[in-house]
Parts: structure tokens; sequence; C-alpha cells
């Protein structure tokens, strides 16, 4: 899986000098799903799609590989970033994922801290796959420069391609996971120094353990197999089929 170097205002500045960027945070489980899913190898070799590091323990890895990035981050901070340079930039943004009542919620809040952003669309995550050309007609319609989606795994990455294959204004989009959930104030970030030690995905599994417990377990289970697996040459990954 390929990792690029820019910190968030390269990106930024890359956006705003008219380059068209797809954005993917890796973490755990984005590296799996990259190993796992053929159908997310076609946007590992499109030129606009950046990979940042997101997840402290891809962060390691990439250390011990030699790769030292200049700045982790992910949805929340691209977020709160684009928002603040929409002002002066007069970027049209546009929100998919989550709830409808934390969807709005999070609108709520972001039109409050940035009043003069314009936020000229939203959808909720729940539409099946047969409503997503609708979907992407409304976004057309609606003209925007940024999409934020959070939604899912693999379909955040897959749809939200689509979506800036197909729709020509879009200047940048990207998931966001659950920062729709933290800035509606659902769910909590975890503090800096458990960030810091790698245990954020501990402290949401706390939050929502029916939810993220199996899925985390599952998740670093099959890392770590990847990693052994690299550490003694082979290549076959899908061979371990744990659960």
């Amino acid at each position: 899986m390929p990792l690029d170097d820019f910190c968030l205002k390269d990106i930024e500045d890359k956006v705003i000098n008219k380059e068209r960027i797809f954005h993917v945070f890796a973490n755990v489980r984005k590296v799996n799903l990259f190993y796992k899913n053929d159908d997310l190898k076609q946007i590992l070799s499109d030129r606009n799609c950046i990979f940042s590091v997101d997840g402290k323990w891809v962060k390691w890895v990439a250390n011990i590989k030699g790769f030292f990035p200049k700045e982790r981050f992910g949805g929340l901070e691209v977020i709160n970033s684009f928002f603040s340079r929409a002002e002066e930039s007069r970027f049209r943004i546009y929100l998919l994922g989550a709830k409808r009542e934390i969807l709005d919620k999070a609108q709520d809040v972001l039109n409050k801290r940035f009043p003069k952003v314009n936020i000229v669309g939203s959808r909720d995550g729940f539409f099946s796959v047969d409503e997503e050309l609708n979907l992407i007609n409304d976004i057309k319609e609606k003209n925007p420069d940024i999409v934020f989606l959070a939604l899912p795994s693999p379909r955040k990455e897959l749809l939200g391609y689509r979506i800036f294959k197909e729709v020509d204004s879009l200047k940048y989009v990207a998931g966001v996971g659950g920062a729709f959930d933290l800035i509606a104030g659902e769910t909590k970030r975890a503090p800096v120094w458990v960030q810091q030690i790698g245990l954020e995905w501990f402290y949401r599994c706390l939050q929502e353990p029916k939810r993220l417990f199996k899925r985390y377990f599952k998740d670093g289970i099959y890392f770590l197999q990847i990693i052994v697996n690299e550490i003694v040459g082979r290549s076959n990954y899908n061979e371990f089929k744990p659960f």
C-alpha cells in the first residue's frame, strides 16, 4: 500500500491550486481491506489518490520500514482544517454519511463554527446500492467542490472513488470515518496520550464495545499476520482466514 508524505497544509494547497485529490487515510483496517479486496486495487494506481498515515500502528510499521511521515492525521483534522480555509476559498461542501440525527447535529455545529462556509447538501448513510446513482446525481446538481464521507469501509472508499470520478466539479473527496459522531458530540476523542501510545482503538472500543470489539480484534489479528508474512517473505495474504 503506497504512503504519501504530505502534511495537511500541503494537501490543502494542492486543492486550492486546482489539483483533484481522492484522499485515503491508512490505518490497520484500510491496510487489511486493500490486501483482501480486489475492487480497491484500482485506487492504488490512480495518480489523483493520496494515502496518508492515520493509524498509530501503521505509522510504527512505516517507521520500521524506514518511512517517517511528516504528519499523522485523520478525518476530524481534515474537516476542521478544510472548513477553516473554506471561508476564504469559498469551497462548496457536501456531507455524506452517519445517521440522519447525527449528521444534522454535526452540520449544526459546523454551521455555528464556520458560518460563512457553504454546505450545499447532505445525505445520511442509510441508502441501498440501487440508490447510489440517485445520490451521485444529487451531488452533481449541488455542484460541490468537496465531499466528506462517513460510511463503513470498504464502501466509503469504493463509493467515494466513484463519486470522485463521476462528479466533475469535485476538487477533493475524503472518507472521514467517525468524524461526524465526534463533531456531533455522540462520541469522544481519546486523550492525546492515549493516541500517542497507540490505544485510541481501545478507547473507542470502550465507548462502543458491541459494534467495535469483534471488528478490532479480527483486524488486529489479520494485520499481524500480514506483518509476519512480510517478514518471512510470503506474498499470499489471503491464505489467512482465521474467522
